[in-house]
């Protein structure tokens, strides 16, 4: 976990300090627990289709880190640097997707 920390610390340096480890607890556990929640993540695990499952992950990140903008405004600015990264950076897109993809792919398999 400390390689993944340093990785999101590189790729995020301009988030705020303080700030940093808001926004990684906020990706590593406030959103693979919403993910579980997820309908469409579920369904798409449970037919075992990785690929489409993949997609519905990556959607859910994209709707969970809006969804969180409008509700924590204190955040904001972080979130929304956040979403920047994530919509624009391939990169980082993939980094995360593939972090919390794997992270529900373990779960869902055991």
């Amino acid at each position: 976990m400390s390689k993944i920390r340093l990785l999101f610390a590189k790729w995020l340096g301009n988030i705020d300090r303080r700030d940093e480890d808001k926004v990684r607890r906020f990706v590593f556990e406030e959103m693979p627990q919403k993910q579980r929640e997820e309908e469409k993540v579920n369904n798409a695990f449970e037919q075992g289709d990785p690929q489409n499952a993949r997609i519905e992950v990556e959607g859910a990140i994209e709707r969970l880190v809006l969804e969180y903008m409008m509700d924590h405004t204190q955040l904001y600015m972080d979130h929304t640097q956040l979403y920047k990264e994530f919509t624009s950076r391939e990169d980082f897109r993939s980094f995360v997707v593939d972090k919390l993809f794997g992270l529900l792919s373990q779960e869902k398999s055991s």
